[in-house]
């Protein structure tokens, strides 16, 4: 992938391997092409670590496009101090499962987001499952949603951005700490 304005490699402080990344949440962020890999996954498990005490809507790892704002992407992100998954469904809105658990406390965490397809999405934080509220915002969705279920996923060519939303013009939700082992 390509580092844009300035996301830069941290040696010490990591969770495993030779380094974290750590983001300004002012500018900084990871994208790279997805060639479609996740248009059609009615299941998956994305995990990563974290550390931040950023506040407000965190962008970790972002999965759409860069054509069109209101269709065709998949969020995993910190919103309100907790983890949550937002998707886009009708007219752009965004359906969200969200944790009850605060992840913004400057300290690592291992947040996994899980789905089978049929069951509810599950959300661990530091290997314990989690309690997770979803909201159908759109009116359109289902608890068991992942990737594929996103308005319009399969429309625009995809990419993955980490540390930030970057559909159409400048990225928003920049993230504000680091971000190890995606």
């Amino acid at each position: 992938g390509s580092v844009i304005n300035g996301a830069s490699y941290n040696l010490t402080d990591k969770v495993f391997g030779a380094a974290s990344m750590n983001f300004d949440g002012v500018n900084d962020y990871v994208i790279t092409s997805a060639n479609d890999l996740l248009d059609s996954n009615q299941v998956g498990t994305v995990g990563f670590w974290v550390k931040t005490s950023g506040t407000g809507e965190l962008t970790i790892v972002q999965y759409g496009n860069q054509v069109n704002a209101d269709r065709g992407n998949y969020l995993w992100d910190i919103n309100n101090n907790k983890g949550e998954i937002q998707y886009q469904s009708t007219g752009g809105i965004w359906n969200t499962f969200t944790t009850t658990i605060t992840v913004n406390d400057g300290n690592w965490h291992n947040i996994v987001f899980t789905a089978d397809g049929v069951n509810k999405v599950r959300i661990y934080v530091d290997a314990v499952e989690d309690s997770v509220t979803w909201n159908n915002n759109a009116g359109a969705g289902a608890n068991s949603d992942w990737v594929a279920d996103a308005l319009g996923v399969t429309t625009d060519s995809s990419h993955i951005a980490i540390g930030a939303l970057k559909r159409t013009g400048s990225p928003v939700s920049l993230f504000n700490g680091l971000i190890d082992e995606v």
